[in-house]
């Protein structure tokens, strides 16, 4: 996915004989630097002696002001340590314990009723994350905060994703569940529990949890968030960018993220774990524990934390973050007492705690696989490399995102076979990711009708595995369907849909057009679409109105209103595919503005209406308030039948001096389904009659 494919850089670095071991990771951060690859906030100490502080690069693209070691970055998933400490303060002070199930402390989601406080902490829950579950349900016009994660999983119930405690799956939804049930038990905001328990008692003066009410601009030393924009060529911050603002753009949760913080207050936080300040050693070393099921190790995470191992650093723990704009990483070599704290505001940049731990033990700095690949070995040596425990070590990832950040890298240098090599690798070691199935996709569709069906077989799969794939769905849309003779064209001013917004409609508009000519064979066989914004509100219409403009050639005029409850988006899947059933009905009758085929009066174009709202209501079964006639009455009918021919349009169809709206669309709607009645006919059958024969068949 185009978002998220960060394309490395070569990096070599010559580190000279004789530098010591700052001075070679001060080169390698200079050179990450230099080659776009480090915009951030770096510290190292030693036993909590700072043995290496430095700050590279902009806090804001715009005014050029740069970071320094006060500079406030976004942590990301390096929160979910915090919120775990939250649990435990709480857990000592007798408030809840870690066997409590979920339901106790959120008892609108008594479903999950196996669920324990401490299957959340250690992401043994089996809840899937929110983010995929949540973006096809929630108005992204819109912010989503836990109220709403916690109202929408207690109705649409999402099924768990195993037996909970039987696996461990990293999962966000857990730590804002956590997150909740701090603010439920100590009776305050998830921010304000932090700061009277954790940062203030550690004078983490620049520390706090990002709200709603918080703004960056009002904040000093913020380090603004950036990705770059490759068709733009500079970097923008996430809001700038459509594709990045319609994934994330909607997301307002904490517990999972949003605590802002610096590399000097973190390491307060860090000397603070080593004390007993915050809790007693025993909770300590329960938060450094891994989960197991019946002495079977489920993963080496504790509370917020990964858990490592090896000969040379002993015990440490680590976690990054990533959230679009930053990225952030925090390394506690416990045996050693040293610490790497990393705080990048650019998305895309290397993560060098890895390459920093091996300096720090004087271990050769891996390469990554563009340098081997450089070096020219070929990717099946690289892949040997990167699988043999004998010389992994010396290769700097080898993990699902550097597989697909290398192939892209390959594919710019025009090496497809070889990317696809990787690519296809990628879905081999990672068959549940959306977006290695993504990228596989995209590979195959570069080699054109050669690996067309693999191509669309990827991103179904992809599709399949993340339902909210905008990219996927574009692509399989353009190429599984076939718009026949529609021709749809957005006709925009000052306002202007979001490209999401436009493959909506694009698909709508398809589907709708093959269901209604399977219906109404007679259907002109090219049809134009024009799609425009409107200020007017249609809300008893679904926030979408239209008109038939003409027969030959078939147009149609399709205005959606920005004013809607909800927006453009939330419009467009009320009440357009109602609103096209209801104009391409109109179309296949030969019913329309400039040449219509009927003769003047309010009655035809009543009956004309009528069978146009049923047959939309049948077959959609969008019923909308502006269109019923639960209260049409005898008088309504008479008025309309002793019409004269020359009566005023709109008066009848749309406002009525008296107060009354679509008299005409409503009048029409009660005759034609009186006539069905009393004809036995379906709106099929019926859309065969003319007018006044409708009109008599309903007994007027």
């Amino acid at each position: 996915m185009k978002f998220i494919k960060i394309i490395l850089l070569l990096l070599v670095v010559q580190l000279s004989f004789g530098q010591n071991n700052i001075e070679k990771i001060d080169s390698l951060i200079t050179a990450l630097h230099s080659n776009g690859k480090f915009n951030g906030s770096i510290l190292i100490a030693e036993k909590g002696k700072v043995t290496y502080l430095n700050s590279l690069g902009f806090s804001n693209e715009t005014t050029k002001e740069k970071l320094d070691e006060n500079s406030i970055f976004d942590i990301a998933s390096v929160s979910k340590q915090f919120t775990a400490m939250g649990i435990m303060i709480l857990m000592e002070n007798g408030a809840l314990r870690l066997d409590d199930k979920l339901s106790k402390h959120i008892h609108t989601l008594a479903n999950y009723e196996n669920i324990t406080i401490k299957n959340l902490l250690n992401h043994t829950s089996g809840l899937p994350d929110y983010m995929r579950v949540l973006a096809p349900l929630v108005d992204r016009t819109k912010l989503t905060t836990n109220k709403d994660l916690i109202s929408l999983y207690s109705i649409h119930m999402p099924k768990l994703k195993f037996e909970t405690g039987t696996k461990y799956e990293y999962s966000n939804t857990g730590y804002v569940l956590l997150a909740s049930i701090i603010e439920k038990v100590s009776g305050m905001s998830y921010g304000q529990f932090l700061e009277k328990r954790i940062f203030k008692p550690l004078d983490m003066d620049r520390t706090f949890v990002k709200t709603l009410e918080i703004t960056a601009e009002d904040l000093n030393n913020y380090a603004f968030g950036y990705l770059y924009s490759r068709q733009d060529k500079k970097y923008l911050m996430p809001n700038e960018i459509e594709r990045a603002k319609q994934m994330f753009g909607w997301i307002a949760t904490y517990g999972d993220g949003s605590i802002n913080s610096t590399v000097l207050d973190l390491l307060k936080w860090d000397r603070a774990l080593y004390t007993n300040k915050l809790i007693s050693k025993k909770s300590l070393e329960e938060i450094f524990s891994p989960s197991y099921k019946n002495n079977t190790l489920l993963k080496n995470y504790g509370y917020g934390w990964d858990l490592k191992e090896n000969k040379l650093i002993g015990k440490y723990v680590r976690h990054s973050g990533g959230w679009p704009g930053y990225v952030s990483e925090i390394e506690r070599h416990i045996e050693n007492d040293k610490t790497i704290i990393v705080l990048q505001n650019h998305y895309d940049a290397e993560r060098p705690a890895k390459l920093i731990r091996n300096i720090l033990y004087g271990k050769e700095i891996p390469k990554t696989m563009s340098q081997l690949f450089k070096e020219g070995k070929s990717i099946d040596a690289i892949i040997e490399f990167c699988q043999n425990p004998n010389t992994s070590y010396l290769v700097n990832g080898f993990k699902e995102r550097h597989l697909n950040n290398f192939g892209y890298e390959l594919l710019e240098k025009e090496k497809n076979k070889e990317a696809l090599q990787l690519f296809i690798l990628n879905t081999q070691l990672n068959p549940g990711s959306a977006n290695a199935w993504d990228s596989l996709g995209e590979c195959y569709l570069i080699f054109g009708e050669k690996y067309k069906k693999e191509g669309i077989k990827a991103y179904e799969k992809s599709l399949e595995l993340n339902p909210d794939n905008e990219n996927a769905k574009s692509i399989l849309y353009n190429f599984t369907n076939t718009k026949k003779g529609l021709n749809i064209l957005f006709k925009e001013g000052t306002d202007r849909f979001t490209n999401n917004q436009k493959i909506l409609i694009d698909s709508i508009l398809v589907t709708s057009e093959n269901k209604v000519r399977n219906l109404l064979p007679n259907l002109p066989k090219d049809i134009k679409v024009t799609v425009t914004i409107t200020n007017e509100n249609v809300d008893q219409l679904g926030g979408v109105n239209g008109r038939t403009e003409r027969n030959s050639p078939a147009e149609v005029i399709v205005e959606i209103s920005k004013v809607y409850p909800g927006g453009i988006t939330k419009a467009i899947n009320t009440a357009l595919a109602a609103l096209i059933f209801h104009e391409f009905h109109h179309l296949s009758r030969g019913w329309a503005i400039y040449d219509n085929k009927y003769a003047q009066g309010i009655s035809i174009a009543t009956i004309n209406e009528g069978l146009a709202v049923v047959f939309s209501e049948t077959y959609t079964e969008v019923k909308l308030t502006g269109n019923s006639s639960s209260n049409v009455t005898k008088e309504w009918i008479e008025e309309i039948i002793a019409l004269p021919k020359d009566a005023n349009y709109s008066t009848w169809m749309f406002k009525h001096p008296d107060g009354r709206t679509a008299i005409g669309y409503r009048t029409g709607n009660f005759i034609v389904r009186q006539a069905m009645k009393n004809s036995g006919m379906d709106i099929l059958e019926i859309s065969k009659l003319s007018p006044d024969s409708i009109m008599k068949m309903a007994g007027y």
